[in-house]
């Protein structure tokens, strides 16, 4: 009827807040009559003050800023009476002046007779619509959380309360030893970019940095499935121009032009890592740390709404070149942060930096993950790892998984006193060093540590003086070089190098049983490996451990795109490619205006040769047929200009 569609139409435009009011006015009609008295009492807003934490604070990032504003105002408002206002509600406030006020004395019960027109309204809709979906009860919503508590996160989930520096650096030193400015974002850079500062992980803003206004990188959905989504970085047409400016100063040397480029775009990734490795080179760590901590700022900002590292579920190819930037500035914020003593931070950060690609691996994450979780006492995390990848991947076959998992251990056998583990660590350490035996006697040299002479003289551990020929071999030297070169410090304490010579012993006595597992072990280790994974090359290059990178077949790699994937086209590559297209069109436009000037057409050559004949047969033409021209007018097509 008439009536309900008036009535329907009234009920669709009220505000939330006024239907909540309806509902509970009819599960109890008294109390519309106490919600219309409470809303003539007048209420101070609480001032809410900004919080520069906020933005570290945060469980989940993933749904953009409009969309929180959007359920704010959706909540019903809890608002405080000041004092003021709750002496005025125990007298009975006068109606102030008004017709508004006079209509509301004359008519007491108005507003329950608009909650029973409510109410009314709701009973049609009701019968012509059916039964509204109704909320989850209290219990059904306290349960959900529990039981999502409850639930074992992924693996390589990230927690954003150890994935920043900065908060480490306070929870080991307390807050005053901190720089104060590493958070103290000024109002007006937190207005340029409200939406980017909600979305940081890993990087903190400085007070130094130029704002982010736009940067020229965004980030796009390629493909979503069930259990991830992949994602994929973009340049605009004026970071391209930029790149390729880039790319001229990288082949002529020139690092003042790097300063050239960030002031025209101070959030251009390549020329912040470059410029961050020559301040290295040069023993500023701080300063090669901001640049390398800027970039990620400068990479984090423009990251899609949707792309939340703590679910583990996104995903970046690494054959994009676009995307590779990403992949290097968080290695190099790696290996920065470790150096401030900030493992947990660093663990976070290399378990989303494998997250990106867990298949893949480009940048041979898997490598140092071992150490960064024991560095930051997180065993629970490496034996999970253990448990579920490492019969997939088979972890036991890479050195470092080798042996860090038997010390891990050994190690919480140590806190829990459980003999039965101990064991366990022991028959781990016994395997490892007879799949890697060149172990104990790097690890010795490098801690300068005494080893008994039957061990240290045995053939068995005795380590090769030159690089092997077998690629299998050579890789296994380099595997181990680089682990001992990391995580020799693990190894230091006296009853950790005993326990470790305990171990050799009861290996020699298996070599001198003639153990089967041993010539198993040794015919592994020349045929495993093969040729040197780009990954495991990235990762030394990009390491820097000088002993490691004597191993590479070759060293001739770029700081920005080290050892790019095979069948990738690189970016400068690209650019050229479409600059070489662009020029073999070029001629036939010379050839149409010379055509169009009744003059022939110069076949072959270069665009540079085209452009001069254009010029010079346009010069002729506009000045004319010359002395003795008639004779020679037949051979005009014919005529060369001379070098």
């Amino acid at each position: 009827s008439h009536t309900q569609d008036i009535n329907f139409i009234s009920l669709c435009v009220m505000s939330s807040r006024a239907v909540r009011k309806a509902l509970a006015a009819s599960a109890s009609p008294s109390s519309a009559a106490a919600a219309a008295e409470e809303e003539d009492v007048p209420f101070d807003r609480p001032v809410k003050k900004g919080n520069v934490f906020a933005f570290l604070q945060e469980d989940e990032d993933a749904a953009p800023v409009e969309e929180e504003q959007q359920d704010k105002e959706e909540e019903p408002e809890q608002l405080t009476p000041n004092k003021s206002s709750a002496k005025k509600k125990k007298k009975k406030s006068k109606p102030k002046g008004g017709a508004a006020a006079a209509a509301a004395a004359a008519s007491p019960d108005s507003g329950a007779a608009e909650a029973d027109e409510i109410d009314r309204a709701i009973a049609e809709v009701r019968k012509q619509y059916g039964e509204v979906a109704v909320p989850a009860s209290a219990s059904t919503e306290s349960e959900a959380p529990a039981a999502a508590a409850t639930a074992e996160p992924k693996l390589l989930s990230v927690d954003r309360k150890f994935a920043v520096a900065d908060l480490e650096m306070r929870r080991m030193f307390g807050a005053e030893a901190v720089r104060t400015d590493a958070v103290q974002l000024s109002r007006d850079r937190r207005r340029a970019a409200p939406t980017a500062m909600r979305r940081l992980f890993f990087s903190t803003p400085r007070v130094q940095w130029p704002p982010m206004l736009k940067g020229g990188l965004s980030m796009d959905v390629v493909e979503s499935a069930p259990g991830f989504t992949k994602f994929t970085l973009q340049h605009s047409q004026a970071y391209q121009e930029t790149e390729m400016h880039f790319f001229a100063a990288v082949r002529m040397y020139n690092h003042d032009a790097f300063n050239g480029i960030l002031q025209s775009n101070p959030y251009h990734i390549n020329s912040l890592l470059q410029l961050s490795e020559v301040f290295k080179i040069n023993g500023d760590m701080q300063t090669a740390h901001d640049l390398v901590e800027r970039a990620l700022f400068g990479l984090e900002a423009s990251f899609h709404s949707l792309f939340n590292p703590a679910l583990a579920t996104c995903r970046l190819d690494y054959a994009v070149y676009e995307n590779r930037a990403y992949f290097l500035t968080l290695f190099r914020h790696v290996g920065f942060v470790c150096q401030r003593g900030c493992w947990r931070t660093g663990l976070e950060c290399a378990k989303f930096l494998l997250a990106l690609a867990p298949e893949d691996d480009p940048l041979a994450v898997m490598l140092m993950l071992d150490y960064l979780a024991l560095r930051a006492n997180e065993y629970d995390f490496l034996l999970r790892m253990h448990r579920e990848w490492g019969t997939p991947r088979r972890l036991d076959w890479l050195p470092n998984f080798a042996f860090s998992i038997p010390l891990v251990m050994q190690f919480r056998a140590r806190d829990t006193d459980d003999g039965s583990l101990r064991k366990q660590a022991r028959e781990g350490l016994i395997d490892a060093l007879l799949r890697f035996p060149e172990f104990l006697v790097r690890l010795a040299d490098k801690l300068d540590a005494r080893l008994r002479p039957e061990i240290k003289t045995h053939p068995f551990f005795a380590v090769p003086q030159t690089l092997s020929r077998n690629l299998s071999l050579r890789a296994v030297q380099l595997l181990v070089t680089l682990f001992v070169e990391r995580s020799h410090s693990l190894w230091r304490p006296t009853e950790i190098l005993e326990w470790l010579q305990s171990a050799a012993e009861a290996v020699l006595e298996r070599v001198k049983a003639n153990d089967p597992l041993v010539a198993s072990y040794e015919s592994w280790r020349s045929t495993h490996f093969g040729a040197l994974p780009l990954s495991i090359q990235r990762h030394v290059y990009l390491s820097d451990f000088a002993p490691a990178l004597a191993f590479l077949p070759n060293t001739d790699a770029t700081l920005y795109d080290p050892f790019p994937p095979a069948g990738s086209t690189t970016y400068d590559k690209r650019r050229e490619a479409q600059t070489a297209a662009a020029s073999a069109e070029a001629p036939s436009l010379s050839r149409a205006l010379l055509e169009s000037f009744g003059l022939g057409v110069l076949e072959g050559g270069t665009l540079g040769d085209q452009a001069r004949v254009l010029l010079e047969r346009l010069r002729q033409v506009l000045q004319g047929p010359g002395p003795g021209a008639a004779a020679d007018e037949d051979d005009l097509s014919d005529w060369e200009v001379q070098e």
